[in-house]
């Protein structure tokens, strides 16, 4: 049985607002649904079953997102599921909190350890940037994003006894 709970970044709109992906939940499984401004019908994207936390490459053409112990990628024009790095096996209720592609063709994202890595979206091995800092009681890091027209990364770092509140970080 799937948790709706453990998931709370449900969609995605492309960097020029075209378009948006969104998850579909069916009979205890999810699904990536995208969906052209311009028109009413959606379509499914193949090889999405399981997915979560979509996010956009800054061209609009591609969708990454996580699934299965893995971080994959769709790319739009014809619908075709692309695996990019396994990032380890996460509880249900704990799963990768975020990722973001950035300009230099790489996606930065939450990994086994709970810091940030990075991988080529192309795939390859994978760099980690941040590590979780027990003796400064950080449990995990979450939610990377590109800040607009910088090579800063913004993310948050959440601290024992503060499951609530994170502070904000930037690599």
């Amino acid at each position: 049985q799937l948790d709706k709970s453990a998931f709370s970044k449900d969609f995605a709109l492309s960097p020029d607002g075209r378009n948006l992906v969104y998850i579909a939940y069916s009979n205890g499984n999810t699904r990536l649904i995208l969906r052209p401004m311009d028109k009413f019908e959606t379509i499914t994207l193949n090889g999405t079953e399981g997915a979560y936390f979509p996010f956009f490459s800054p061209d609009g053409m591609w969708v990454g997102f996580f699934a299965d112990g893995e971080l994959k990628k769709v790319i739009l024009e014809s619908n075709n599921t692309i695996p990019i790095a396994n990032y380890g096996s996460f509880s249900r209720f704990a799963p990768p909190e975020g990722a973001t592609w950035v300009e230099e063709n790489e996606i930065i994202f939450v990994n086994q350890a709970l810091g940030l890595s990075r991988v080529s979206a192309i795939g390859g091995k994978l760099e980690e940037l941040t590590k979780v800092d027990s003796e400064k009681l950080e449990i995990r890091h979450s939610w990377p994003k590109r800040l607009p027209g910088k090579k800063a990364i913004l993310f948050t770092i959440f601290q024992s006894g503060e499951s609530d509140i994170g502070h904000l970080a930037i690599l």
